[in-house]
């Protein structure tokens, strides 16, 4: 019996055809595989920036309510602490303003030692003291803000 050539053979595939199918496939794949893990980690480390500038932003707005004093790391901690960090995730410190002698001076800003009681000149709260609060959050992704907050009696 003779073989009719006018319908198609249904032999399947040949290798070459898989293998140029299956490139073709990875080439398309992968690249979107790779951009989808670099957009879950770029949303990972935004989420986290975003929860440190709530913190931070929490921090400074403790500072500023805050009694006038000398030191002010308990609204600081306070704000790390509400959130489940720990109290070493913030930090604060301290600068005070000290006039110049003249009008035409302009004074300069001092940084005090370690201790926060130094964060007021000779660690008592005088009239009129102008400080300059720098809080620092660490988050736990390890990423560190700061913020520079005024706090005065003035």
């Amino acid at each position: 019996m003779a073989r009719d050539h006018s319908r198609p053979r249904d032999d399947g595939f040949s290798l070459v055809e898989v293998v140029v199918t299956i490139t073709l496939m990875v080439m398309v794949i992968v690249p979107i595989l790779m951009s989808t893990i670099t957009l879950i980690k770029a949303s990972s480390v935004a989420g986290s920036s975003a929860e440190i500038q709530r913190v931070i932003a929490d921090a400074a707005d403790r500072v500023t309510r805050a009694d006038v004093g000398c030191d002010y790391s308990s609204a600081v901690v306070a704000s790390v602490v509400s959130r489940g960090w720990p109290a070493s995730a913030a930090t604060a410190t301290y600068q005070y303003y000290t006039r110049g002698a003249t009008a035409t001076d302009n004074g300069s800003w001092s940084t005090p030692g370690p201790s926060s009681t130094a964060a007021c000149p000779g660690g008592l709260r005088t009239p009129r003291l102008i400080q300059l609060v720098t809080i620092t959050i660490t988050g736990n992704s390890g990423n560190t803000r700061s913020i520079q907050v005024v706090k005065s009696d003035v």
